[in-house]
């Protein structure tokens, strides 16, 4: 049985992928965004919905399920998968590998904190601003969860569903247990990815393209550049010293 591999972020420019990366991003804004091919994309995005949407009628169990993922109290689940996920992966490595792991899950907690906070939350909300109605406020025959189960708050619309935080965290998420994990971490990493997407899209708050065109080219974008360039070799690189001189002196600590 061969020993666990630790996978490393590469320490050199691959500019190939990076630039091809860049391209397919610019083209999917502009075919979202121009008048030319905004209809194509609106025809997916309509069709998507109320294959979603209408699964609703499934019954009271199917719309509590969903109304409970949507909920703002499911992020600490969420929050809790991501943390086990991160333990695994740490645990399965050789006792040399831990140290490099923990610095590359921090890495990957610090740099996707970065995205939410800066580019999804200041960036596209307060500074380019773009007005996009989510589903239940453009197509009238929808099912509105929030109107059928009043003891919850649920978000099920936004003037501003453009792109969508849960989704960005979603694919960082899975996008790096698919790079760094075992065959079946890969697996159990995309579906819980696509799970995570899902509450907000069947509910009517966020259009398809909000998840693959918004949230997947901004997780694209800087998971390439934490690939394809020195970036975060040299940050991890930086979290293992530091979390090393720090061991040291706790060790150090003890003996005297």
């Amino acid at each position: 049985m061969s020993s666990p591999r630790t996978i490393s972020f590469l320490p050199q420019w691959r500019l190939k992928p990076l630039i091809v990366t860049h391209l397919l991003i610019a083209a999917g804004f502009i075919t979202l965004f121009s008048p030319l091919t905004h209809g194509f994309w609106q025809a997916i995005d309509l069709f998507f919905f109320k294959m979603l949407n209408t699964t609703l009628e499934w019954g009271r169990p199917w719309q509590v399920l969903w109304a409970i993922a949507n909920h703002k109290y499911a992020d600490w689940i969420e929050d809790l998968v991501i943390i086990i996920f991160s333990y695994m992966y740490i645990r399965s490595g050789l006792k040399e590998q831990k140290l490099y792991r923990i610095s590359q899950i921090l890495f990957i907690l610090f740099y996707s904190a970065f995205i939410i906070a800066f580019v999804n939350k200041t960036v596209f909300h307060d500074w380019i601003r773009i007005s996009r109605d989510s589903p239940t406020l453009v197509v009238d025959s929808c099912i509105k969860l929030s109107e059928h189960i009043s003891w919850l708050k649920i978000k099920d619309g936004s003037t501003k569903s453009f792109p969508g935080d849960h989704a960005t965290t979603a694919i960082i998420f899975g996008a790096t247990f698919i790079y760094l994990g075992s065959r079946k971490m890969k697996i159990c990493a995309s579906i819980y990815a696509v799970f995570l997407c899902l509450p907000r899209m069947i509910l009517g708050a966020h259009w398809l393209t909000d998840v693959i065109i918004g949230s997947g080219s901004i997780a694209l974008f800087f998971l390439m550049w934490a690939v394809c360039s020195p970036l975060s070799n040299r940050c991890i690189k930086a979290i293992e010293n530091f979390l090393l001189l720090f061991k040291k002196k706790n060790l150090s600590r003890r003996s005297s």
